[in-house]
Order: C-alpha cells, then sequence, then structure tokens
C-alpha cells in the first residue's frame, strides 16, 4: 500500500476517515463502487449483489484465457467503498434478479 495521499475526484484519499462521504442510502444493487486505497483490494471495481446491515457483498468479474471465468465475491463494510456512479450493464446469469 501506498503512503502518500491518492487522489480521489479532486479529494485526498488517506483512509476511511479522509472525509469522502456518501449517503449509505443511496447504493443499489448491480451499482458499482471502487474499494478504497487502505484495503487490499485497492482500487478494485466491484458490483453490489447484495446490501448488508454492515455493508456491501459484491463481486468483481474474473476473466480466464479458457473460458471459464467467474465472480469473486467480497464483503465489504461502508467505510471499505466508494460510490463510483455507474451501474453494471450486463449481469451474470443469477445475479439477474435483486436479492430480497
Amino acid at each position: 500500500m501506498t503512503s502518500e495521499p491518492i487522489k480521489v475526484l479532486g479529494k485526498s484519499h488517506e483512509g476511511p476517515e479522509s472525509g469522502l462521504e456518501y449517503d449509505p442510502k443511496t447504493i443499489q444493487v448491480h451499482q458499482i463502487v471502487q474499494i478504497v486505497p487502505a484495503h487490499k483490494w485497492q482500487g478494485a471495481l466491484i458490483v453490489v449483489s447484495e446490501l448488508k446491515s454492515f455493508g456491501i457483498q459484491g463481486y468483481c468479474e474474473m476473466p480466464s484465457n479458457d473460458g471459464k471465468g467467474g465472480q469473486a465475491y467480497i464483503r465489504l463494510k461502508w467505510t471499505e467503498f466508494i460510490p463510483t456512479g455507474g451501474t453494471a450493464v450486463f449481469i451474470p446469469k443469477g445475479e439477474e434478479d435483486d436479492p430480497k
């Protein structure tokens, strides 16, 4: 991990307490979020698959040369990601419906 602040949309981001805030009520299934630099998956783009009380569950699409790629799932606390404003267009089979 880097020890210097990373610029995110013109703001300095040094971790979850850096002041980059959003309203958790605005997060939706199929929305794209980005993991904060303080996390070991820093910078990864995640598609939200479920809203949880602690944050989200989501996945990162993992392609492969043999065509047998899939999704790597991760659970993130509200402080471990930032919404990008984007929404996934292609949804893997089985993820089409909003859970619960």
